[in-house]
């Protein structure tokens, strides 16, 4: 919770920076915020919870796996 709380603040204090920043390379907005989550999302596929396993398509496949009960 500690990490989520401070990058949210860190977002926050970002943004108005990377729309300053659009003023001198308009571009540059659409090339942050559309890189971060593609950035994000690579870096996720090389968790240990996700790395060389198949995505769960149904439900049970879920609750299967991490051992949810219902």
């Amino acid at each position: 919770m500690g990490l989520a709380n401070t990058m949210s603040r860190l977002g926050s204090i970002m943004a108005p920076l990377v729309k300053m920043a659009g003023e001198l390379f308009p571009v540059l907005p659409f090339i942050i915020y559309g890189a971060a989550p593609v950035v994000s999302g690579l870096v996720a596929t090389f968790l240990p919870e996700t790395r060389n396993m198949a995505l769960p398509e149904t439900v049970e496949e879920v609750e299967g796996r991490w051992g949810w009960r219902g």
